[in-house]
């Protein structure tokens, strides 16, 4: 499906502590199934991996790769840079619970949050996914659709009522010893 084997990808000169592997995003773009000329936006991208490979797969879409932290930032552009698809993908430094971007400004979203796994009490990660939530019912269009993977099921299932959008499928995945969730989602 591919042509090159997703395990080892030698553009990744960076690697974020949380970096997701290749192949799972991959998977999830894939599953997000973008229209041509749609823009797909990753709201928490760390070292780039998603955006990466989506632009190295699909260059008929623009990406936009986002995080709060600078040196993640910086290092998703090395690695952007070194897979050639940089001219491809927007970088911005932000924060995603208070998106810098206009209203309805991405056709798509695919990322993967943190997952709060050393975060206490549980308030803390539900707060910044409520928060991640509701920018997303902001920068997103009506009818586009977002996918995510985490830990964090109940919290995605009770987010996805709250704000009404619809959850399409959900997929259980295994990554790194953790049994994880990959959500389809559309906003109506």
């Amino acid at each position: 499906m591919t042509r090159r084997t997703l395990k080892d990808r030698p553009y990744r000169v960076f690697n974020h502590p949380a970096s997701i592997n290749p192949i799972l995003a991959n998977a999830m773009l894939r599953t997000l199934g973008p229209n041509s000329l749609s823009r797909v936006c990753d709201v928490t991208c760390g070292s780039g991996t998603i955006v990466i490979e989506g632009a190295l797969t699909r260059q008929d879409l623009s990406f936009l790769c986002a995080d709060i932290d600078y040196s993640y930032v910086n290092g998703a552009i090395m690695n952007a840079r070194n897979a050639g698809v940089d001219a491809l993908i927007d970088f911005v430094v932000m924060d995603s619970t208070r998106p810098a971007l206009r209203e309805h400004a991405c056709h798509n979203a695919v990322f993967n949050p943190p997952f709060g796994i050393r975060i206490e009490p549980m308030e803390g990660i539900a707060s910044f996914y409520d928060s991640l939530f509701n920018s997303l019912n902001h920068i997103l269009r009506n009818g586009s659709s977002f996918v995510l993977i985490t830990v964090r099921k109940s919290i995605v299932r009770r987010l996805v009522k709250r704000y009404g959008f619809r959850l399409i499928n959900e997929r259980v995945v295994e990554q790194g010893g953790i049994w994880s969730s990959i959500f389809k989602v559309v906003k109506e």
